[in-house]
């Protein structure tokens, strides 16, 4: 089982919602588990980061970059305020 079907699962079992949801990592796996569940996603410069932005560049495909941690939930709560 993949771990998109795992996630899927999960929220359908716990009867959770995606909504307001968003998906914070350092890899390409995580914009596209962001983009496959139809929420978006904030790729960190940091930990491999650098790296996944120098391999993949505009097909990392993530909603918004972010320095650090503080600063994707910075970015979170004023999206979220709008």
């Amino acid at each position: 089982m993949s771990g998109i079907s795992l996630l899927e699962t999960a929220v359908r079992e716990r009867e959770l919602s995606l909504s307001g949801s968003y998906v914070v990592g350092d890899k390409k796996a995580d914009a596209d588990l962001a983009r496959a569940l139809g929420i978006p996603s904030i790729h960190l410069k940091t930990g491999h980061g650098r790296d996944e932005r120098e391999r993949y560049g505009p097909r990392l495909g993530a909603t918004h970059q972010a320095p650090h941690l503080l600063s994707a939930a910075n970015w979170i709560l004023r999206s979220s305020i709008r």
